[in-house]
């Protein structure tokens, strides 16, 4: 069995150098060779513009730069930056101070520029403008649409660079190394499996790879299942990162926005993972007053179709949340839903749990659903807390040995 991870193989595995960049490797080499160009006193473009889908290995390769060439690196995100004031405060005086570490330049990297491409963040857009043509340290952006009518006099100052997305087959070799380096043992047909529903994304095959790879034996292709249309796993990781680390109402509203998600997956996201960050009981209290709030407003607008009230639900669901706990920071796993978990889990495992929920039907008279959703956590805290109960209820429901196993938790997956 694998030991459960202390980070993620995201970061674990993150380029150190150019050569280790895959997928955009040449790109890579053009940033490296204008970071060069910028310290031996050639500076046709003050700054450097990195563009294309998430997890292209964009800001893997100013890390990377940084890391060979023994930089100093000051990263920004521009979504939780957005106003001319934090802009200047920020970003400006990095732009004219030299290293802390050194008396190199320094790299400023911004992230997600095209975040402050909105009217009401045009002060922001003025004040970075005037940072690049006075900056006396490199400075690259990153962003996944830079093509905003707003941006235009940004890229009119930048070098313009595209990352594309990485091939399956080289995002299939990064899965194998991964494996060889943790010591996963696994069919190729289930890497391949990852790889192709990635899309070349190629930080959420690594955390798709983590999450099915924890607690096997051995990684095999029917282990390997996802549910309906493929939301990016590192996508939803970074947002919820971003709705609890929040420090004001706009950012935490807005982490639902960098997703092509269902308002009710997200729920069940936020749900799973909010006891996470809480620190007291009266913490997970709250926490858990917002969450049901929101679930009984999505409820309402699915009875009544009146979506008026979205908003509302959002607010619950993001900044309610958030601002409910007060541990923010640090590595957090993120677990996937439960019910997805399930999916996740083995033939076998999914028939003895779907065999417990039809005799859980039959006696409550309920729907398997229901079953599972409500009626089997709790049977699992009986079963593992209250011996005396759980051979009541074992016998009620004529449980076998293996399913109370299962229940109890001595039989492992």
């Amino acid at each position: 069995m694998l030991v459960r991870p202390e980070q993620l193989w995201t970061e674990k595995y993150r380029p150190r150098t150019v050569d280790q960049i895959t997928g955009n490797h040449a790109k890579a080499k053009e940033v490296l060779k204008w970071i060069e160009d910028w310290i031996n006193g050639k500076r046709d473009k003050k700054a450097i513009l990195l563009y294309g889908p998430p997890g292209t290995g964009k800001t893997a390769t100013v890390h990377a730069i940084a890391a060979q060439l023994g930089l100093d690196i000051l990263e920004v995100n521009a979504s939780d930056k957005r106003n001319a004031e934090s802009i200047k405060n920020i970003v400006g005086a990095a732009s004219i101070q030299a290293s802390l570490l050194s008396s190199k330049i320094r790299i400023i990297l911004i992230d997600e520029v095209d975040g402050i491409s909105g009217t009401e963040d045009r002060g922001g857009i003025n004040e970075l403008i005037k940072i690049l043509k006075s900056t006396v340290n490199p400075i690259i952006m990153a962003a996944n649409d830079p093509w905003s009518p707003n941006l235009r006099s940004i890229r009119d100052l930048c070098l313009m660079v595209q990352y594309r997305r990485a091939t399956p087959a080289s995002v299939l070799s990064i899965l194998k190394k991964i494996c060889e380096l943790e010591g996963v043992k696994y069919d190729e047909a289930a890497l391949k499996k990852i790889a192709e529903a990635s899309g070349g994304d190629i930080r959420s095959a690594i955390n798709d790879l983590q999450f099915f790879a924890e607690g096997v034996g051995k990684l095999r292709e029917e282990d390997i299942i996802f549910s309906g249309s493929r939301d990016r796993t590192a996508q939803v990781f970074e947002a919820l990162k971003q709705l609890f680390e929040a420090k004001n109402l706009d950012s935490a509203r807005t982490a639902y926005n960098m997703l092509d998600m269902d308002y009710d997956m997200f729920f069940k996201w936020v749900a799973e993972n909010a006891y996470l960050h809480a620190k007291t009981p009266g913490e997970l209290e709250n926490v858990y007053d917002y969450l049901s709030k929101a679930d009984m407003l999505l409820s309402r607008i699915i009875r009544t179709n009146n979506w008026s009230i979205l908003k509302y639900f959002i607010l619950f669901l993001t900044a309610g949340v958030s601002f409910s706990v007060t541990d923010k920071y640090g590595y957090k796993k993120y677990l996937f839903p439960s019910w997805i978990n399930l999916l996740s889990a083995s033939k076998k495992k999914r028939q003895l749990v779907e065999n417990i929920c039809l005799k859980v039907k039959v006696k409550c008279h309920i729907s398997v659903k229901k079953a599972y959703s409500v009626f089997l956590p709790f049977l699992k805290i009986i079963f593992q807390n209250n011996t005396n109960k759980a051979v009541k209820l074992a016998e009620y429901f004529e449980f076998t040995d293996e399913e109370v196993n299962w229940l109890t938790g001595r039989l492992k997956n």
